[in-house]
């Protein structure tokens, strides 16, 4: 792209100490902005601020509806250069320094004519405000601005907050990283996404860019487990700039035409029984709105510096020119290969010639590379209107736009539950205020409800309560007591946890130390707790299916993400995408409380954690595998903070996943058993787990993960560490 930093000399604010005597200012802020907005989408603002009679601080610029200044976007002065003069950046800083030498002098501007009227009206304004002492923020009709500015909530913006503006200033490369350049680091379940994210990086983009382009970039290199167009996500965001943590909600709901009675068993319409093949049957009637992609826009309109065309330009390129078919494609291509067969489109890309592709063969979907440069180029034909109109213009390019119209045209040929509102009305994605609970001096976030990442902390607040010094990992002490407590918080998962909208969530008390203290009592080293288990607060088989990656900036800023589409072939037509089918994991149970009914967002299984130590990032990480992607993230939270191991060790370390409630996926089968990974526990630990009343079950492997352990980002300390049983999984570290 054209676009990344262009290292403007811009001075926004201008300092300013002297005025004339005779001028009789009074002192404040004055803030006069145009009433509209040029046909180009920006509107004139003048800020004078006045001290002891004397101009102190000035700033000429332009706003848009989003609260963006023009001065922050360079990539956007390009495209108004013809419009607005071509050296916009001394045009806005002339006209700063006029107002705090002169407000009431107009500058001769040749080049902008159109700014220079804009200003004469504005300085006119202003001064008669700060004669007057009439401080504040006012309008004033401007000629050629006239359109709707949609003025709601600008004043915050107009507030000349200095930390924002350098944040913003950072991120739009106007302001080198200096002082808070650290080391930066990707890890993903594949080398390419791995690459790619730190290519953005090097860019000097944000740890949000970066997860968007390889939440792209799996897209096409594991395009089986996730997609930021056809699935679900929930991602943490830090936040270097403000020390703050939030969670994106990128879970869309099912379409208003999924009645539960469609999916329970014996339901019937004209032409028979129709429950068990809705349930039970591969296909686009099982797939809920995807929600990602508003997640992955509203992610890049707060926390974005680079270009949508520059972060989907290598997915783009690998869709359209092959990706290579590696190991751990092989596993699901055989498993998924009769319904890949019998999908065409499916088929198209998967079995070109008739037969199954295999390792080393190249895959293609050159749909899904033109759905990509059609989202970019929404984005591209909006930019002159600024960074965030454009992002919202790709947004709406999907959900209110030909993307949707696609998918539903799709749905509507093969049995599908879409209707074009289902998407058009979809606006319940992006930033939400995560959960988080205090253990032993750390900060520990997750993703709130309809995530079941708070399941986690109810686990791990049941831990507190034990000293774990005397203990050693995967002893049969440590594996009975944790698989004890992930029992008691997925019991309490099941009965509370769902969509917020639809039912009230008692976070606080599931989370309170009180509550905890009680769920600790009912915990035995001599037995095991077992299904079914009962209410104490009164109120109420796992195959990897997702994709986890996570990514920290030069700037401190880092992302955990957990994002996916269950396992699916399903392409939906011409558009190359790969939906999800979401909705085997609701409940056709009236009574469960992530039940289908329309509207509804399932209790989606991605919750990634980030834990702050010192306010600042030290374990980002997430675990796949549906129920056990909480139970894998306390079992390698443990191992690092209780046991001291390294991010690659808590890993490696051979995994466990009790289960004595019931499992998210369809058929919601209870197993009352205490899984172990093959080969990684000793004959007399499970004989002593087995003493205490566990079902021992041994084999296979048990979900993926990926970490980032961060001991000092500016000197690059940083551990980027990846899965161990997977072949393509990767990490890296650099230093700027």
């Amino acid at each position: 792209m054209k676009y990344l930093k262009y290292a403007l000399p811009v001075l926004l604010v201008v300092f300013f100490v002297s005025c004339s005597p005779e001028r009789e200012l009074s002192d404040g802020s004055y803030v006069i902005l145009s009433d509209g907005a040029h046909a180009t989408g920006w509107a004139a603002v003048l800020f004078v601020e006045v001290s002891d009679g004397a101009v102190s601080r000035s700033a000429f610029d332009l706003v848009n509806r989003h609260g963006d200044f023009l001065s922050m976007q360079p990539a956007v002065q390009e495209r108004q250069a013809a419009e607005l003069g071509s050296d916009l950046p001394g045009i806005l800083q002339q006209l700063s320094s006029q107002a705090a030498s002169d407000p009431r002098t107009v500058p001769e501007l040749p080049d902008s004519p159109l700014l220079g009227s804009s200003y004469r009206t504005l300085s006119a304004e202003l001064v008669s405000r700060a004669e007057q002492g009439e401080s504040g923020v006012h309008t004033v009709s401007v000629e050629d601005f006239h359109e709707d500015l949609q003025t709601d909530g600008l004043e915050a913006f107009l507030s000349f907050d200095y930390r924002e503006r350098r944040s913003n200033r950072a991120r739009s490369g106007i302001d080198t990283p200096g002082d808070r350049a650290g080391g930066f680091a990707v890890t993903a379940s594949h080398r390419a996404a791995v690459e790619v994210g730190m290519d953005v990086l090097r860019l000097g983009g944000t740890a949000a860019d970066a997860a968007v382009a390889v939440a792209a970039m799996m897209s096409v290199v594991e395009p089986y487990f996730s997609s930021p167009l056809g699935g679900g996500t929930w991602l943490l965001y830090f936040d270097a700039e403000t020390g703050e943590v939030t969670s994106f909600d990128g879970v869309g709901p099912t379409p208003m035409g999924a009645e539960n009675e469609l999916f329970r068993e014996g339901a019937e319409d004209e032409t028979g029984d129709i429950g068990d093949q809705f349930i039970g049957t591969n296909g686009i009637h099982r797939s809920n709105v995807p929600g990602s992609w508003g997640a992955y826009m509203d992610l890049l309109q707060r926390h974005g510096s680079l270009g949508l065309d520059t972060l989907l330009a290598p997915a783009i390129e690998a869709a359209e020119n092959g990706a290579v078919v590696g190991g751990d494609w092989i596993r699901w291509l055989s498993l998924f290969e009769p319904l890949i067969q019998s999908w065409p489109d499916a088929a198209a890309i998967y079995a070109p010639d008739g037969e199954i592709v295999t390792a080393g063969d190249l895959v293609y979907n050159p749909n899904l590379g033109a759905t990509y440069r059609a989202l970019a180029e929404a984005w591209d034909g909006a930019l002159n209107r600024g960074e965030r109109a454009a992002l919202e213009a790709a947004t709406d390019h999907y959900y209110r736009g030909p993307v949707a119209e696609r998918i539903v045209s799709f749905s509507d040929e093969n049995g599908g539950l879409f209707a074009i509102e289902d998407f058009s009305d979809f606006y319940d994605y992006g930033a939400v205020d995560p959960v988080s609970i205090d253990y032993r001096g750390l900060q520990v976030f997750q993703n709130p409800p309809n995530s079941q990442g708070m399941t986690q902390l109810m686990a791990l607040r049941i831990l507190e309560g034990f000293d774990f010094s005397d203990m050693r990992p995967n002893d049969a002490d440590t594996v009975h007591i944790v698989s004890e407590a992930i029992k008691l918080a997925f019991v309490d998962r099941n009965r509370y946890i769902a969509d917020p909208n639809f039912v009230d969530v008692p976070v606080a008390e599931l989370l309170s130390r009180e509550y905890a203290e009680q769920q600790r009592s009912r915990i035995s080293l001599e037995s095991s707790i077992a299904w079914p288990v009962e209410d104490r607060l009164g109120m109420a088989g796992d195959p990897r299916n997702t994709t986890t990656f996570h990514m920290v900036d030069r700037y401190g800023n880092a992302a955990a993400v957990t994002t996916s589409i269950g396992v699916s072939f399903l392409i939906a037509g011409d558009t190359g995408i790969h939906m999800n089918e979401r909705i085997i994991f609701m409940n056709t149970d009236p009574d469960d409380v992530n039940h289908v009914e329309p509207g509804k967002k399932v209790r989606h299984t991605s919750g990634p954690q980030m834990v702050l130590r010192d306010g600042v990032p030290w374990i980002i990480g997430g675990n796949t595998g549906a129920d056990f992607q909480p139970q894998g993230q306390l079992q390698q939270f443990l191992s690092i903070v209780e046991f001291g191991m390294t991010a690659q060790e808590a890993i490696d370390l051979p995994r466990f996943e009790p289960q004595a409630f019931a499992a998210t996926l369809s058929p919601w089968a209870v197993q009352n058993r205490l899984r172990l990974e093959a080969n990684g526990f000793s004959e007399r630990v499970q004989a002593q787990l087995a003493e205490r009343g566990q079902n021992i079950e041994s084999g296979g492997t048990i979900g993926a993960a990926n970490i980032i352990l961060i001991e000092d980002h500016e000197q690059g300390q940083i551990e980027a560490a990846w899965e161990s049983r997977e072949s393509d999984s990767f990490g890296m570290v650099e230093m700027p």
